[in-house]
C-alpha cells in the first residue's frame, strides 16, 4: 500500500512542490483522453472505479503521512494542491 516507509523523508521538490499526488495526477492524464476518444458505458464505469480508487488512496496515505511527519506535512500540504492544480 501506499504507506510511508520508517526511514522515509518528505519530498517536496519538483512535482511535489506544486502537486502532493503527481503520480496519480498522471494516471489520470493517461486515462481520461482514452475515455474521451471512444466513450463507452463501460469505459465509464472503468474510470469511475479507477477515480474512486484514486480518491481512497490519497485519503488513507494523507492519513499516514498526517502521522509520520505531524507538523512539517501539514505546513507542506497547506502550500500545495492534492491531485490537479486549481482544482483539487
Amino acid at each position: 500500500g501506499p504507506d510511508p516507509l520508517p526511514e522515509g523523508r518528505l519530498v517536496s521538490k519538483g512535482p511535489y512542490a506544486v502537486i502532493r499526488h503527481p503520480m496519480y495526477a498522471a494516471i489520470l492524464l493517461v486515462f481520461i483522453p482514452l475515455l474521451i476518444e471512444y466513450f463507452t458505458i463501460p469505459r465509464l464505469i472503468i474510470m469511475l472505479l479507477l477515480i474512486t480508487n484514486l480518491l481512497l488512496k490519497i485519503r488513507y496515505e494523507e492519513e499516514q503521512m498526517n502521522l509520520s511527519f505531524c507538523k512539517k506535512y501539514r505546513e507542506y500540504s497547506a502550500g500545495t494542491w492534492q491531485l490537479i492544480p486549481y482544482v483539487l
